[in-house]
């Protein structure tokens, strides 16, 4: 063989590029880039438009700062600290949404108010229903009628990684798509008085006060509503009142959710800040859909 890397067999490049997605999808995307030959027996991580999981830059994060030149970001590896700067051109049409899909940046076009997630490590954006689709045609409230208070406060999987579920807090509304749909399918949530949402092993959750709820529709097919189902009581400690805390959602080493329970704090309380931890067994959760 010599020193020519490139006649390594199939398997062999395959069960390199398996070791190094291992360690993070970057290096991944690295090796796949040396020749045709290697990634010719290496799947695109574009594929299932863009949104296939193990392909995700989940480690990666978009620094707040000044770019260091127009529509040029650093991103930050949370795993490794390695830093990486990447070219955003779609910048100069989008703005920067706060949640993220498993590292994918939410934008969102300022004219049409279409939503993408792009892809840091590969520029691929995967294109998503423009937020209008969320709309009520006539109403009297603005809330109801204006983009801008539309704008997904969570972002995340649902049903078995088959779609991609927003929860728009502002508005009290979830809703559904997948890359290439032209609407959100969406209900409204106010009447659960939602406080956070969060997706998990493909499934996507929302807490109330009380209550974990899982998010569900028929993915498959793409045709009805989505509805949500409780799934659990939200744990309360001993002689807190559940209207006293707010409740927010994270996702815990990609496989369960960790439910941050944060004390409001009275003027007496005002140099104290109490948190209550409690993991809800998302595991178990899951399971019943198997």
């Amino acid at each position: 063989m010599g020193s020519d890397w490139t006649t390594l067999t199939g398997c062999l490049v395959l069960l390199i590029a398996e070791r190094l997605l291992a360690n993070d999808v970057t290096d991944y995307i690295r090796f796949r880039a040396v020749c045709n030959s290697w990634r010719q027996h290496t799947e695109d991580p574009r594929v299932g438009d863009g949104l296939e999981p193990r392909y995700l830059p989940r480690s990666w994060i978009m620094l707040e700062e000044a770019p260091v030149a127009p529509f040029r970001h650093r991103f930050l590896n949370t795993n490794s600290g390695g830093v990486i700067t990447v070219d955003i051109p779609e910048l100069e049409d989008c703005d920067v949404l706060g949640p993220s899909l498993g590292g994918l940046l939410t934008l969102r076009e300022k004219r049409t108010h279409a939503l993408g997630l792009f892809h840091p490590l590969t520029s691929y954006i995967t294109q998503l229903p423009p937020l209008v689709s969320l709309l009520h045609p006539v109403a009297n409230d603005p809330t109801l009628v204006e983009p801008e208070y539309h704008q997904p406060t969570a972002i995340g999987f649902s049903d078995g990684w088959r779609t991609v579920a927003i929860f728009c807090k502002m508005v009290d509304k979830v809703a559904v798509a997948k890359p290439g749909d032209w609407n959100w399918r969406w209900i409204s949530v106010r009447p659960y008085l939602m406080k956070s949402a969060a997706s998990v092993a493909g499934y996507f959750f929302l807490v109330s006060k009380t209550t974990l709820f899982e998010l569900s529709s028929d993915g498959a097919h793409g045709h009805g509503l989505p509805r949500v189902t409780p799934v659990a009581d939200v744990p309360v400690p001993g002689g807190v009142v559940p209207s006293s805390c707010r409740h927010t959602l994270v996702e815990d080493d990609g496989d369960r959710l960790t439910l941050v329970k944060e004390k409001n704090r009275t003027s007496e309380e005002s140099d104290r800040l109490d948190k209550f931890f409690s993991e809800v067994n998302i595991t178990l959760i899951v399971s019943r859909k198997a």
